[in-house]
């Protein structure tokens, strides 16, 4: 009897280490077990050696923890067969949404996201890394926005990150910005004062365009470009100081800011397209520097209040209505009376009284040319 019982444990035996050992990839069993963390844990027997797969359900991220992707497991030996792998939290702190650089080592602010309060601070740090950049669009007319403090190490500010901002008073750029975008800050009527880094090269196209409670504006010296209609409409501005890195200056780029009343152009600006200052109507005094060669074509045309220009030594050609409209204006002197007529009348400097000229006696079309020195 003994030898029998003996006989049968062999057996089992044999049997189990078969069930062990074997691999013929069969299923027989599948358990499916809801676990306490909202998982679902699938269990599949296989006769395939020591395996006894455990197929662990994936679980979603939320804004503050992380979720895992799907993962696979020998529940009898432990052995990893699918590893699971994280899938970082959706990325929103204080309300803000980011979005992971392409360089995978900084973020970018894309939108405000559940942010509630009416003060803007923009982080330098999400997630142990740095934030780079506020993404084009980002705080579009978010009109409950009264003031914004963007951090230090921020490089860019992206097109029309805070266009339509109609309640905004005040913006902190730090040094380290080097690039706003078009239409960044157009439509920020409430804004009063706004300070440009130095070390943006270009004010683009429409960038403070209709900031209307604007009223002193700093271009600093990195500033090589000033683009169309870049601060347009900015009614309450009085007062603009040009670095003296200025080259060009687009079309209408001040058009319609009526509080200027003086505008003296840096030696370094060699291109102004036309009505760059068209119906700036409380301009008065207006004079190019000694790097402008010629006047466009409705340069400060409409402004009814113009009554002097001055006109830089290295001009040699005015264009034809580069002062229509401008019916104060009394004189414009020239820096250097060499050569100059008016249609094809010579202007005679030799009588100091006939410099400046009487710009009311001379008739119109206003087209004023200079002969080439021989």
């Amino acid at each position: 009897m003994k030898k029998l019982l003996y006989t049968i444990l062999i057996i089992l035996l044999c049997l189990a280490s078969f069930m062990l050992v074997s691999c013929d990839g069969e299923e027989n069993i599948t358990t499916t077990v809801d676990n306490e963390d909202n998982t679902t844990t699938t269990i599949i027997d296989k006769l395939c050696g020591h395996e006894k797969t455990v197929i662990i359900s994936g679980k979603e991220p939320t804004t503050t923890s992380t979720g895992l992707t799907e993962g696979k497991k020998c529940i009898l030996c432990g052995t990893i067969l699918k590893s699971q792998d994280i899938i970082p939290a959706i990325p929103v702190t204080d309300g803000f949404e980011y979005q992971l650089n392409n360089d995978n080592a900084s973020y970018s602010v894309i939108g405000i996201g559940n942010y509630e309060s009416t003060d803007l601070l923009i982080p330098s740090e999400y997630n142990g890394l740095p934030v780079t950049s506020v993404w084009e669009d980002s705080f579009l007319n978010c009109d409950k926005l009264t003031s914004v403090i963007i951090s230090n190490g921020i490089v860019t500010i992206g097109k029309s990150a805070f266009e339509g901002c109609t309640n905004l008073v005040s913006v902190n750029i730090p040094s380290s910005v080097n690039f706003i975008g078009s239409s960044a800050f157009m439509h920020c009527e409430s804004l009063l004062n706004i300070t440009i880094p130095n070390g943006v090269c270009t004010i683009e196209n429409y960038t403070f365009s209709f900031c209307e409670s604007l009223t002193d504006i700093v271009i600093p010296d990195s500033i090589k470009e000033i683009g169309f209609s870049a601060f347009r409409n900015c009614k309450s501005l009085t007062n603009i100081s040009f670095g003296n890195g200025v080259v060009s200056i687009k079309m209408c780029a001040f058009a319609e800011c009526h509080g200027i009343k003086e505008i003296i152009l840096p030696d370094s600006v060699t291109e102004l397209g036309r009505q760059v200052f068209y119906s700036c109507d409380g301009l008065e005094s207006f004079a190019t520097g000694k790097g402008l060669t010629a006047i466009p074509n409705g340069m400060v045309s409409q402004c009814k209040n113009l009554k002097r220009v001055t006109i830089g030594e290295n001009v040699s050609n005015i264009v034809i209505y580069a002062f229509l409209g401008c019916t104060s204006l009394d004189t414009i002197t020239f820096n250097d009376t060499q050569g100059w007529k008016h249609g094809e009348t010579p202007l005679d400097f030799t009588d100091s009284s006939k410099n400046p000229i009487y710009f009311k006696n001379v008739e119109y079309p206003y087209v004023f040319e200079k002969q080439a020195k021989p």
